[in-house]
């Protein structure tokens, strides 16, 4: 597809399916990684309940963002693995930074924080499964979809009568 043009409506729904897909991962990642680690998912007790959920929002739309654009352009598989584990990974950074900075009003947190979750198992973990999920869409769309005949099974061939 060239680059100009649109993308087709199965672009957007494989895009948004992509999204509702890593967002249920999460959700169960950090739920398993939480029991198994006896560690909560947002250390920081006093960011409140709707700081973590902020952060993995604008991830997952800077995730969104990035399919739409794939979708479009089709890169390769790796580049689109790596470059969407490092772009959740970064904005899980940015915006937890900046947003404890601010709810904490202490400016060392502006340092402290990204120490803190930069090799955080939640935070990798979010970023792994972005990198998958990205990767499976474009190849979901590469596959295209379209066969020439439904399959069937061994049993269903019809020149053996």
């Amino acid at each position: 597809m060239a680059a100009g043009r649109p993308a087709p409506m199965g672009a957007l729904l494989l895009a948004t399916l992509g999204i509702v897909t890593w967002f249920a991962l999460v959700i169960a990642g950090f739920g398993f990684l939480s029991l198994l680690l006896d560690a909560d998912v947002v250390p920081e007790s006093d960011a409140g309940p709707v700081f973590g959920t902020l952060v993995i929002v604008v991830a997952g739309a800077i995730l969104f963002m990035l399919l739409r654009r794939w979708l479009r352009t089709m890169p390769s598989g790796a580049a689109v693995f790596l470059t969407a584990a490092v772009a959740v990974w970064g904005t899980q950074l940015v915006i937890g930074t900046v947003g404890y900075t601010l709810i904490s009003a202490r400016l060392a947190e502006l340092l402290a924080y990204p120490i803190r979750h930069a090799i955080s198992p939640f935070t990798l973990m979010a970023a792994l499964v972005a990198g998958a999920v990205a990767a499976g869409v474009l190849a979901l769309r590469r596959s295209g979809g379209s066969v020439d005949a439904p399959p069937r099974w061994p049993w269903e061939n019809d020149d053996e009568t």
